[in-house]
């Protein structure tokens, strides 16, 4: 049997989400009927977002078919550099990448560097393996809107969307598993929360 390990950020009140309780509730049999009006940014807490982000005549989220959300998964964990652009020789090095394939969602993991970036060339890398998705462990995957590494142009480009800001890296083995991603069911837009789980044998 598979252990479940789920890598999503919690929301939290005042955090990451505005959660208020509904005025005038309803009643039920003399019980209150709770409630709740919940206001959520997209780019907050765990996210999915596919290729619409830069391109409008990309996948939205809930265009993505069900079955595609349910992928093999390889696990590659980077040590060493704490700063600086991830480029693909370092991705090919890094322990647990022997076992990626064609086709794999890739997570990869930065030993807690949060300041690691990825380069254009390491998306063309993921784009030319076919990958299914990308997550890794720091917040942020380019080095933001003025001066940027453009990982993003290539990766969409090549069809592949991201999972964002997941926890949990340190139950996480290197190698394969499953993963499972779940998003939000909202129509129209690029980015929505999600519940990410990996499954390991």
């Amino acid at each position: 049997m598979s252990r479940i390990i789920d890598l999503t950020q919690p929301y939290v009140d005042g955090e990451n989400i505005d959660v208020r309780l509904q005025d005038d509730l309803p009643v039920y049999a003399g019980h209150e009927c709770y409630a709740w009006g919940l206001a959520i940014k997209s780019h907050t807490g765990t996210y999915f977002e596919t290729t619409s982000h830069l391109f409008r005549d990309g996948a939205d989220t809930d265009s993505v078919p069900p079955a595609e959300l349910f992928m093999q998964c390889c696990v590659v964990r980077l040590g060493g550099e704490r700063h600086g652009v991830v480029q693909p020789d370092e991705m090919e090095a890094a322990p647990g990448a022997s076992g990626l394939r064609e086709g794999d969602a890739l997570l990869v993991a930065t030993s807690g560097n949060d300041d690691r970036h990825w380069s254009r060339e390491s998306a063309k890398w993921m784009g030319a393996r076919k990958l299914r998705l990308f997550g890794a462990e720091p917040e942020i995957y380019d080095t933001g809107l003025e001066n940027p590494t453009g990982f993003f142009v290539p990766l969409f480009e090549a069809g592949i969307p991201i999972v964002a800001n997941l926890t949990n890296w340190g139950c996480l083995p290197e190698g394969r598993c499953e993963l499972v991603v779940m998003p939000l069911l909202v129509r129209g837009v690029c980015t929505v929360p999600a519940r990410v789980m990996a499954l390991i044998d």
